[in-house]
């Protein structure tokens, strides 16, 4: 059961994230399919193996105390791996790239805090205990669909005649809201507010909200416009071969007229 725990929630935290960054991609990388599902696959089954060992096992007494920066160190290497693949291997521009990327943090922070908002009463000494797993993989379970959805619009919207100096600009905004996020995180105990940690993650849990609502009511628009710019332009197509037709069918006649 530990061993299932280590596993579990290492996989609950990294997985969806990395999937919602790859989905617009999935079909712009500089190597084929197989050889990325390979490099990631290796990445996970390595550092979770890893992760699992320092996890589960008997460490000695020097080294003990430890144990929970030893794992988050293995954790965030694991994210520097995944993050340099996403860079590098992903044919897009960077601003693309960093729109994405910064939307998917926005969501990874509201499964944080939406998580933090439940009491965890059971600890054990290891991480992940059963009661607080349990929570954060329900709590993905409700919101990933949702964030899906977005993400297909953003996909459309990548796929779109948008000019990259939008996004060159566009990114900047889930990562000013990744920053208000922080602050209004930070401030309320700066200011000694009572019970300020609550006050703070309901804060942040209403202006990520918010602002993915926003993302998805734009994303609408600009795929509402794709789709006029697009029938627009199959109806001038039309038009322009009745014409053509038309045309022909009058130089036919004259030649046989005379």
């Amino acid at each position: 059961m530990l061993i299932f725990r280590q596993i579990c929630g290492f996989l609950v935290q990294i997985l969806p994230c990395a999937f919602l960054c790859m989905y617009p991609f999935y079909n712009n990388l500089k190597i084929n399919k197989q050889n990325s599902n390979f490099i990631i696959s290796s990445i996970l089954i390595l550092m979770v193996s890893l992760f699992t060992f320092v996890g589960v096992h008997s460490l000695p007494s020097e080294i003990e105390p430890y144990r929970y920066l030893m794992q988050d160190v293995i954790f965030y290497i694991t994210l520097l791996f995944l993050l340099l693949f996403y860079i590098f291997v992903i044919k897009v521009t960077i601003y693309k790239k960093l729109f994405v990327f910064f939307i998917v943090m926005n969501y990874g922070f509201l499964i944080g805090m939406c998580q933090n908002l439940f009491f965890v009463s059971s600890v054990d000494g290891y991480m992940y205990p059963t009661d607080e797993l349990l929570i954060r993989i329900c709590i993905n379970t409700v919101l990933f669909v949702p964030m899906l959805f977005l993400i297909k619009k953003i996909k459309k919207a990548l796929q779109s005649l948008m000019d990259d100096k939008q996004w060159k600009h566009l990114w900047i905004v889930p990562a000013i809201f990744i920053f208000v996020v922080s602050l209004c995180y930070e401030l309320p105990s700066h200011l000694n507010i009572v019970n300020y940690e609550r006050i703070s993650e309901i804060f942040m849990i209403v202006i990520i909200i918010y602002s993915l609502i926003i993302y998805i009511w734009i994303f609408s628009i600009i795929e509402s416009n794709r789709k006029q710019s697009e029938e627009k332009l199959h109806l001038q197509m039309t038009v322009d071969n009745y014409r053509q037709i038309s045309e022909n069918a009058e130089q036919i006649k004259k030649c046989v007229m005379k």
